[in-house]
């Protein structure tokens, strides 16, 4: 559990958007998959227009991210209402904590499984 409350700890700052994006992944709504269908065919229709190279590719993916990442925060806490808590967001992100924890452990003992496999000298 112990890995379950430091990725809890690292989600904090992100606690609505990793609730609502957890939300769509689990297809909570008849009409989420159309919504992940439609981003995915955009985005994949935009680079195909755009056509950078590689290394353009990366970096402008890497900035988007890290513009999201320092961005996304500030604007949500000035966005949000404090009043509005519902019970959907005041349940924490321990089950995307405990689920991101879990995926974690698998891939360590993957690589480690993988480094020294089980019956080779």
């Amino acid at each position: 559990m112990l890995e379950t409350s430091r990725v809890k700890g690292c989600l904090e700052g992100w606690r609505e958007p990793v609730l609502h994006a957890s939300s769509v992944l689990f297809w909570d709504k008849d009409w989420y998959p159309g919504v992940i269908a439609g981003a995915l065919t955009a985005k994949f229709l935009f680079v195909w227009w755009w056509d950078p190279t590689l290394l353009s590719l990366l970096a402008t993916t890497g900035f988007f991210l890290t513009l999201a990442d320092y961005l996304g925060p500030k604007i949500l806490a000035q966005v949000r209402d404090r009043q509005s808590q519902t019970s959907y967001s005041s349940m924490g992100p321990a089950p995307v904590a405990q689920s991101v924890a879990l995926r974690f452990q698998k891939l360590t003992a993957g690589r480690t499984w993988i480094e020294s496999p089980p019956g080779g000298g």
